[in-house]
């Protein structure tokens, strides 16, 4: 099956290389913690993209999930290339990758440094909170 995108990977690599800013509260602080050995990072499915795990261009913390033993995060990486089918999505195992156009209705992030041609790669994946203070909401 062909899939509806086209990367460089080159571009996106060395984008992701540069220094960025990366938040340091507690939220994203557990998800890189809880990411390290989540599945979806070892199948190396994100390395297809061009970037691992200090790619992320922001992280949100969303909610516990249904059973408050896991985190709710969406997490937005920037992929240099065209994305022919906005909002194509895919799963692997538990996790859901939503990949959106730049200018898409349907993404509610759009800061990048990145020159068009670019679109977003959407992670929704739950963790577990791994750090000793545990959030309250």
């Amino acid at each position: 099956m062909k899939k509806p995108y086209l990367i460089d990977l080159l571009a996106t690599t060395n984008f992701h290389a540069q220094a960025h800013e990366m938040c340091n509260c507690a939220y994203c602080e557990n998800f890189r913690l809880a990411f390290k050995e989540h599945p979806i990072n070892k199948s190396g499915t994100l390395n297809e993209f061009g970037f691992d795990l200090q790619g992320e261009m922001e992280i949100m913390d969303l909610f516990w999930n249904g059973t408050r033993d896991k985190r709710v995060y969406e997490v937005f990486y920037a992929v240099q290339g065209t994305l022919i089918e906005d909002g194509y999505s895919f799963e692997d195992g538990e996790a859901l990758v939503h990949l959106y156009q730049s200018n898409s209705p349907k993404l509610c992030y759009d800061l990048t440094d990145m020159k068009p041609p670019c679109f977003f790669l959407v992670l929704r994946i739950e963790l577990p909170w791994l750090l000793e203070e545990i959030p309250e909401d």
